[in-house]
Order: structure tokens, then sequence, then C-alpha cells
């Protein structure tokens, strides 16, 4: 018995990251020199409100687009450039171009 397909996984990535991306903005407008922003890239949200917040992360990435080496560019960029670590890529949908690993802002990418 399936219990879970792809266009549920699309739907609760995208409930989670709009609630994420909605509390950043939220912290922005209150905090504004905070920090907090997002982004939408390869059909995933990238979103920022601190380097310990637990809503920093990623949401849907490799579910809404296939990924590219340009797109985990500037989703890692995203991060890195606002001091948070990035940790691991993963969870990718199969259709990607490999899966994206990094290690103390070091990034491979493996083909």
């Amino acid at each position: 018995m399936v219990f879970s397909d792809l266009d549920l996984s699309r739907r609760l990535e995208r409930a989670e990251g709009q609630a994420c991306l909605q509390f950043a903005e939220a912290r922005r407008g209150l905090y504004p020199n905070s920090g907090a922003t997002w982004i939408e890239c390869a059909g995933a949200y990238a979103v920022f409100d601190g380097v310990d917040s637990p809503v920093t992360q990623s949401f849907g990435l490799g579910l809404f687009e296939p990924l590219t080496p340009s797109a985990l560019d500037t989703m890692e960029a995203f991060f890195l450039d606002r001091g948070a670590v990035v940790a691991e890529w993963g969870g990718v949908n199969s259709s990607s171009s490999g899966c994206w690993s990094t290690q103390a802002g070091t990034s491979s990418h493996k083909s």
C-alpha cells in the first residue's frame, strides 16, 4: 500500500516552505536588521532566519524541477553568504543529476 507519492510530497514541502518563509518575512518586518530572508531557486525555497534557526533550510529541493549544478551553487551560496554551514543536500529526486553533499562549507558534486 502506497501512503505517499510525488504529489503529496510536493504539497507537504510547499506548505512547510510557505510557513517558514512567512515566518522569515515576519521576523524581517519586526527586526529589519535580523537578516531574515528567502529565495526561490529551481522550484525550491531557501529560507534563512539566522544561523542557529530551525527555519533556516531548503524546502522542496529536487521535487519541483530537476537539480542542476548551477541551481545547487545558488542555493549553497545563499546559505554560506549568511554564515550558515551547509551540511548535506540529500533526498533529491532520482531525475536529478546526482546528489550534492557538503561538509563544513566544502562542496562536492557527485555525478
